[in-house]
């Protein structure tokens, strides 16, 4: 019975309680390619294990949580790479190019003028019961002396729930930018 006690703890303490380790290997400086630099990173539980890299989301904000009731599922977010061909980053506001509306659906694509060094975090959100808000974050190694256009697109899954409080929704705007309003339906 003690031996079998003793395997009992060590099988919980391999394989449920263990940590996991992730090796991150980088260049030191870009020209040098070969030479790396090792980064290392223990999660001491499942709970802990969120990695936030290049453009995403932000998991599970209290933003999403609020979209629930309005039976909107934040899936994903993608962005594009730097677009030089829309003319001049700095003269234009961000504005949202498409929506598109299913029943269990609902697909945004922005383009928007930020740091040509930068990936970005997303977020949305509902702001005053009556817009729809999509936010992100410009984040990165460092901040370049120029500015670029990029793309995001939002991805979200409608459920039956909160059409109701779905259908108030009126106007998105992006980052709290209220001079740029876009109706949410055409």
């Amino acid at each position: 019975m003690k031996t079998f006690f003793y395997l009992l703890v060590v099988f919980l303490n391999t394989t449920l309680f263990s940590q996991d380790t992730i090796v991150i290997q980088y260049p030191l400086k870009p020209e040098l390619l070969p030479e790396k630099l090792n980064d290392t990173i223990v999660i001491n539980s499942p709970m802990d294990g969120t990695i936030l890299f290049g453009t995403t989301l932000l998991p599970n904000t209290s933003n999403q949580v609020y979209l629930y009731g309005f039976g909107l599922y934040l899936q994903s977010m993608n962005g594009s790479e730097c677009m030089n061909d829309m003319g001049k980053p700095e003269s234009f506001a961000d504005f949202v190019q498409n929506i598109d509306l299913t029943d269990t659906s609902l697909l945004v694509n922005i383009q928007i003028s930020a740091n040509c060094c930068h990936s970005f975090l997303g977020d949305a959100s509902v702001v005053d019961d009556t817009i729809f808000q999509l936010i992100y974050y410009g984040y990165g190694a460092g901040y370049c002396a120029c500015n670029c256009c990029f793309g995001l697109t939002y991805y979200f899954t409608r459920e039956d729930y909160g059409r109701e409080e779905f259908d108030r929704i009126r106007y998105v705007m992006i980052n709290e930018d209220r001079n740029h309003l876009y109706p949410f339906r055409k």
